[in-house]
């Protein structure tokens, strides 16, 4: 496990978070389970922010997008 300040350590962001202790990194909302950190990201086929409720629902901690959703 690792604290999301740690990660977030050299990554320029927006907004506040809780230091949670991080211990599983998806980008894969159906993948997500407590105490996750899920990227939303754009993919070819899917746009991870699309899934970001889900990730939530499955116990996401922290979430990273690039605030970017495509409508």
């Amino acid at each position: 496990m690792m604290k999301l300040s740690e990660l977030l350590k050299n990554i320029t962001y927006k907004g506040h978070y809780d230091d949670t202790e991080i211990s599983y990194i998806t980008y894969d909302s159906r993948k997500v389970k407590k105490n996750s950190l899920f990227i939303a990201v754009n993919g070819q086929n899917f746009n991870g922010h699309d899934y970001i409720n889900e990730a939530i629902e499955n116990g996401a901690s922290a979430i990273i997008a690039n605030g970017q959703s495509q409508p």
